[in-house]
């Protein structure tokens, strides 16, 4: 099972908001294909049993390669995640079972998010693509493909990127929901971190 520490090492003042993973129809396809690997072999059963020794490793090595392909797709699809941070969006792409690749936004450079759905399966599963873009020199695009209501994504990256506070991490099924005394907290603080001596003592007395 996947953990965000394998991917990703957090700062002192960095929390997870949201995790997405792809939608459980992503696995589908690779499900069916372990799924005939599974299932042919008891069709002959009795003839590969007939068979001897030969027939019950033929058998045995079927049906090894189609729960060997299940756990594989399921794996891939568990690590495949989108994390977003109060600071970053981290995308993890597991491309095999020792392939990785880990690439990083900060949300201060995101000019642009946006989602788009297509065709009746994105209609029907209501999934589509996200895409985020920086306002830098050199701009990065990036992608997360068949994301589950990937309108819920756009509105916690938004959200986050202008300074509001998320009331508590959300998956991917939840809508992100938001504090305003926690917003009030976190500009307070601001404040605090830079005013100058005679701000402090007003505020030490209005506290008192």
């Amino acid at each position: 099972m996947f953990h965000i520490t394998d991917a990703v090492q957090l700062q002192a003042d960095e929390h997870v908001k949201a995790l997405w993973r792809k939608h459980v129809a992503a696995l589908w396809g690779k499900l069916a294909l372990a799924a005939l690997f599974l299932i042919i072999p008891f069709f002959f059963l009795f003839a590969l049993l007939r068979s001897g020794g030969l027939g019950v490793i033929v058998f045995a090595l079927l049906v090894a390669i189609g729960l060997f392909l299940a756990l594989r797709a399921f794996l891939l699809w568990d690590a495949d995640v989108l994390i977003l941070t109060n600071t970053r969006l981290v995308r993890v792409h597991q491309r095999g079972l020792w392939n990785r690749v880990v690439s990083e936004l900060a949300l201060a450079h995101v000019r642009d998010v946006e989602w788009r759905k297509k065709g009746i399966g994105d209609a029907i599963l209501r999934t589509g693509v996200l895409r985020v873009r920086t306002g830098m020199e050199a701009p990065t695009e990036m992608v997360f493909y068949r994301l589950y209501r990937p309108d819920r994504a756009v509105l916690a990256i938004q959200t986050l990127r202008s300074g509001r506070v998320m009331d508590r991490p959300v998956e991917l099924h939840e809508v992100p929901t938001f504090h305003p005394a926690i917003d009030r907290r976190q500009n307070l603080r601001k404040l605090i971190e830079t005013a100058d001596e005679e701000v402090l003592r007003k505020i030490e007395e209005a506290i008192k």
